[in-house]
């Protein structure tokens, strides 16, 4: 078995007061560009994360190299637009993912835009049974 050389990074974030240890083999890169190649890895991880979930992307449904490129480009144009559309149609301010799930809902229904940003309510709503028989 090769040995290998490695090497330990020790990087400070101000905004959380907390020293992060990155292990990597490459010994010439300085210990600042280590660390922003990690946090700009770490952007794309949580980018994709957040598409994963709110688009609900499971599997691929082609797995060649050209499916998977073309389903994940669909997916970032689709995420690009909702984000589009929600910071310049939406009046009121929410969460992303009841955003895009107000989305999914309506997208059967024939809405406008404003409609469904700004008049469709959040959640469901508990409907009270009166007495109207028994089932």
């Amino acid at each position: 078995m090769d040995k290998v050389q490695l090497r330990l990074v020790h990087v400070y974030r101000e905004e959380d007061d907390k020293v992060i240890e990155i292990i990597t083999n490459n010994l010439t890169w300085s210990a600042r560009t280590i660390a922003d190649l990690y946090k700009k890895r770490w952007d794309i991880e949580l980018f994709f994360k957040a598409i994963k979930q709110n688009l609900q992307i499971k599997t691929f449904v082609g797995t060649s190299e050209n499916a998977v490129k073309s389903q994940i480009y669909i997916a970032l144009i689709t995420y690009l637009l909702l984000q589009l559309i929600k910071r310049t149609v939406a009046k009121k301010s929410c969460a992303f993912s009841s955003f895009v799930e107000k989305m999914r809902i309506c997208l059967s229904f024939y809405l406008s835009l404003d409609y469904v940003c700004n008049k469709v309510g959040e959640g469901a709503k508990r409907i009270h049974r009166t007495n109207c028989g028994r089932f």
